[in-house]
């Protein structure tokens, strides 16, 4: 599917006045589609447009630019990871709430320069991948308390600096090819 630019509401349903077009979906991936630069959620008839969703993995859309991601994180209130990979324009996460969510992982996101967790809420995340996010310099994550596993690798200094901090409960860190040490 290279060619695909935009998907709204023909895939999630959220056009009709019925229910979301795949009610039991659980692993949707969507991988190497090179053209995609919109994916939008916009849902005036319902709060949950994948109620069943537990993981979600988006890989090699570099051109991606618009994911509406607050829009469609809170549309997931079962999604328990979530894996982000080649988002070559994605330049801020800032999510709102992830109530499920136990494992994040960023990669190969060059781009990527502010991560705000300020007014979300990870209240079961317990791992954290970011490899190859060379510009994060910007990470704002107070909350992140239950993190036990944290894995950096090909960021800045600023990034580790600012995880540490907010995660006291560790238990496992591996850092591997820094930039700043």
């Amino acid at each position: 599917m290279p060619n695909v630019e935009f998907i709204g509401s023909e895939l999630t349903g959220t056009n009709q006045l019925t229910v979301a077009a795949f009610p039991s979906l659980e692993i949707p991936r969507f991988k190497s589609m090179h053209g995609w630069e919109v994916w939008s959620t916009k849902n005036e008839v319902s709060d949950v447009v994948f109620p069943c969703l537990r993981e979600l993995q988006i890989e090699d859309c570099p051109k991606l630019i618009e994911v509406s991601l607050k829009t469609l994180l809170l549309v997931l209130p079962c999604l328990r990871k979530l894996v982000i990979v080649n988002f070559l324009k994605m330049i801020e996460f800032s999510p709102e709430a992830l109530p499920a969510l136990e494992y994040l992982h960023f990669e190969d996101m060059l781009g990527w320069k502010t991560w705000s967790t300020n007014d979300a809420v990870f209240p079961c995340l317990r791992k954290l991948h970011i490899n190859n996010c060379p510009e994060l310099i910007d990470v704002s994550a107070e909350a992140l308390p239950p993190l036990r596993v944290l894995e950096i690798a090909g960021c800045g200094n600023g990034v580790l600096r600012s995880l540490v901090r907010a995660a006291s409960s560790i238990i496992k860190l591996d850092i591997k090819a820094y930039w700043g040490c």
